[in-house]
């Protein structure tokens, strides 16, 4: 007997599954976030039909995602700019967006959300004051995110968030019933699977500070909240990750940033942070300290009387050095 594992993320039986993992969430675990209504960003994108407007200053409390993705070579052509400003407050039409926005506010539609966060089309990109302004609010805006979407798979804003691939049976027993099972992933060891987000030193904050990250790989779904980090057939296992990415990005980050890791103190913790941060990619490297802000905002919190000095501490600063 076979039993078929869709290998199409965007597929009715993903969204289920997604479906599912958001209410196990919300409603089952108790360290993670409720779910409750959170206050918008300064600007934020409702959808609205065939249309993405811009908005700004709302000040109902409401459900939002969040998109993380990489910007490529040469970013996003579609971007808010203050010679586009007018255009994006009247509304961008979706089917024209670029295929990740547009696989995103496609996927906030079927779960039922209308609002959505896209630094390109949120922050004044020919703007310094306002880039530095929000920049410094990355922890909130994605903390207060209901879900965040990761376009993990795709190099750049072109590629969408979806792949579906070929399903290939492997036989896992010969017991009555039920014992063979389509492989459905191009890697057995998801530590080998490319994943283009997870090299960009931005999204190591969002990743941390999301109280729920779904990302979307090449032919399956990976999730992964403060409970939780599993995929459509089970829990990811350690093996094969970059160590920093499972030791500090996987459901227990927000402890390990907290003190939680048992074996080391704030200091060594710190630096495990930095070492694995540091290998990662940014496309001006001037972002360097602005993109791990969010991340030193959570470390603070157990530096009560510390001062944090340029990616280094005070009480702290030889052993930082």
């Amino acid at each position: 007997m076979y039993h078929a594992l869709p290998c199409d993320t965007a597929g009715e039986h993903a969204l289920a599954t997604i479906k599912n993992w958001i209410r196990e969430c919300v409603i089952e675990h108790e360290e993670c976030d409720d779910g409750s209504l959170r206050l918008l960003p300064k600007r934020i994108l409702e959808i609205e039909g065939d249309k993405l407007l811009l908005r700004e200053d709302r000040t109902e409390p409401a459900h939002y995602a969040c998109l993380s993705h990489c910007w490529g070579a040469n970013g996003p052509q579609q971007r808010l700019t203050h010679g586009s400003y007018e255009i994006h407050k009247e509304g961008l039409i979706i089917e024209i967006l670029p295929p990740t926005f547009y696989d995103a506010v496609q996927l906030c539609k079927r779960l039922h959300l209308r609002y959505i966060w896209i630094d390109a089309l949120c922050i004044v990109q020919d703007d310094f004051e306002d880039w530095n302004e929000t920049a410094g609010l990355m922890a909130e805006i994605y903390s207060n995110a209901y879900i965040t979407i990761g376009a993990s798979g795709a190099m750049d804003c072109t590629r969408g968030l979806y792949t579906k691939l070929p399903m290939r049976p492997k036989e896992l027993g010969n017991a009555p019933g039920l014992f063979v099972m389509p492989l459905s992933r191009p890697h057995d060891d998801f530590g080998t699977l490319p994943l283009p987000l997870l090299t960009r030193a931005w999204v190591f904050q969002e990743h941390v500070v999301s109280p729920r990250f779904l990302h979307f790989g090449p032919g399956f779904l990976l999730w992964k909240c403060r409970n939780t980090q599993c995929t459509e057939t089970g829990d990811v296992s350690s093996q094969g990750w970059a160590p920093f990415f499972y030791n500090l990005l996987n459901n227990q980050f927000p402890e390990i940033a907290s003190q939680a890791l048992k074996i080391l103190d704030k200091v060594h913790s710190w630096h495990r942070i930095i070492e694995g941060y540091s290998n990662l990619k940014l496309t001006y490297d001037t972002d360097r300290l602005a993109a791990i802000s969010a991340v030193v905002y959570r470390h603070m919190k157990n530096r009560a009387g510390d001062r944090y000095i340029a990616g280094m501490w005070e009480n702290s600063l030889l052993p930082d050095l």
